[in-house]
C-alpha cells in the first residue's frame, strides 16, 4: 500500500486535505486545541465524494467515553460501507472501534473492532467480514424508487397509502429475501416524472437519478441494460429491484452496485463486398489443418468402433460406427456425450 504523511502543525479553515481515494489518513487532534480540531475534522470528512473509499482512524483518548464522541461526531455524515476507526490508546495497547451509520435518521453505530497489544500478541481483529458484521439494518426505512420492467418488474400495484406501491416480478422476489437476511424495511414511489433519468442540457439530471441526487430516494433503478442496485446514501452491494444502465455519467453522480444480471449485444453489419463470402468460414485455419480435421473425424471414429467391437469394451453395442462418429464430432465440437469408452484401449485409441 502506497504511504504517504501530510504533517499539520496548525488547523484553521483554510487548509484543505490533500487525499487520494483510497488513503490511510491518521487524525489525531491536540488536547490544547480539540474542539477546533473535531470541527475541522468533520468538515473534511463531510467533503468526501462518494468516489472516495479512503481509512479514517481518529485519536479520541482523551475525548471521554464512547457516548460522550458519538455525540461530539452528530453531525458527521457517515455511511453504512464507510470506513472510518477510532482509537484509544492506553498502558496494555490500543483499542479499536468501528463507527458507521445505517441510516441517515439513525445514530453513529460503534462497535469493537479489535486490540492492539504491547506484549508479542499484535493486532487481534474479528474473523467476519465487513459486510457480516454490519448486515442487521436495525429495520431502516429505505425509500425505494422503480418502474415497471418486464421482465424484471411485472406489476405496482397501488396501495392504500397515496404515492405507494407494491412490487411483483423475479426481482423484487430477491428483494424481499434480501430485506429478511438484512433486517430492513421499505416504501416504494415512483419518479414524479415517470422517468429513468437523463442528463438534460443545463446539466441538472432528470427523473429517478435526480430524485437519487437529490436525497429524496435511497434506492433507485435505472432502464433497461443491466440489473443494478443503488443507495443513495450508502453503498450496499444487494440486487437491482429491477433493471439499470450503467453509464460514465450516471457514475458521476450516484454509485452502482454489483450486478446480478448482465445482458450481451451483438452488433451485425452487412458484408462490405456486397456478396456472400463461403470462405470466411474456413478463414480461421489453413486449408492442411483442415485436411487433417477431417482424417480425424474419419479415423478416429473407425479406430474407436474396431476396438470396443473386437476388443474387450463393456460397452460396445453403444460404440456402433454411426454412434462412434457422433461422439467424435460432439468431443470435436465440446458438446459432450452421454457415454464414454471405458476400457483403456478404447480411451487410448480415442485420445490418439
Amino acid at each position: 500500500m502506497p504511504v504517504s504523511f501530510q504533517f499539520i502543525s496548525k488547523i484553521d479553515q483554510n487548509i484543505s486535505l490533500s487525499k487520494d481515494p483510497q488513503d490511510l489518513i491518521v487524525f489525531v487532534p491536540g488536547e490544547a486545541e480539540i474542539d477546533d480540531h473535531i470541527e475541522k475534522f468533520i468538515v473534511w470528512f463531510n467533503q468526501r465524494e462518494r468516489a472516495n473509499k479512503e481509512f479514517w482512524l481518529f485519536d479520541i483518548t482523551s475525548l471521554g467515553t464512547i457516548e460522550l464522541v458519538k455525540e461530539r461526531f452528530k453531525n458527521l455524515k457517515l455511511d453504512l460501507d464507510d470506513d472510518l476507526y477510532w482509537f484509544v490508546h492506553s498502558r496494555e495497547g490500543i483499542d479499536v472501534y468501528e463507527a458507521y451509520r445505517i441510516h441517515e435518521d439513525y445514530d453513529i453505530s460503534v462497535k469493537r473492532y479489535g486490540f492492539w497489544s504491547i506484549d508479542n500478541n499484535g493486532l487481534t481483529i474479528p474473523m467476519q467480514g465487513k459486510w457480516l458484521r454490519r448486515q442487521n439494518m436495525e429495520k431502516a426505512k429505505l425509500k425505494v424508487m422503480t418502474l415497471v420492467d418486464v421482465p424484471y418488474v411485472t406489476e405496482m400495484p397501488v396501495t392504500v397509502v397515496p404515492g405507494e406501491f407494491e412490487m411483483k416480478g423475479m426481482f423484487p422476489e430477491v428483494f424481499f429475501a434480501l430485506q429478511y437476511a438484512l433486517n430492513f424495511s421499505f416504501v416504494v414511489t415512483k419518479p414524479p416524472d415517470r422517468q429513468w433519468g437523463a442528463l438534460q442540457s443545463d446539466g441538472t439530471w432528470s427523473g429517478m437519478v435526480r430524485e437519487l441526487q437529490e436525497g429524496r430516494a435511497d434506492i433507485g433503478n435505472l432502464d433497461k441494460k443491466h440489473s443494478i442496485f443503488f443507495l443513495n446514501y450508502m453503498l450496499i452491494i444487494i440486487p437491482a429491484v429491477t433493471s439499470f444502465t450503467v453509464t460514465r455519467a450516471r457514475s458521476n453522480v450516484i454509485t452502482f452496485a454489483q450486478p446480478i444480471v448482465q445482458i450481451y449485444h451483438a452488433l451485425f453489419i452487412k458484408n462490405p463486398l456486397g456478396t456472400f463470402n463461403f470462405k470466411a468460414y474456413f478463414d480461421p485455419f489453413k486449408y492442411m489443418s483442415w485436411l487433417f480435421v477431417g482424417l480425424f473425424c474419419i479415423l478416429a471414429p473407425t479406430f474407436l468402433f474396431v476396438i470396443a467391437r473386437f476388443g474387450y469394451e463393456p460397452m460396445k453395442c453403444e460404440f456402433t460406427w454411426a454412434k462412434s462418429q457422433v461422439f467424435v464430432l460432439c468431443a470435436l465440437t465440446m458438446r459432450g456425450w452421454n457415454v464414454s469408452p471405458n476400457q483403456f484401449s478404447s480411451r487410448c485409441a480415442f485420445i490418439v
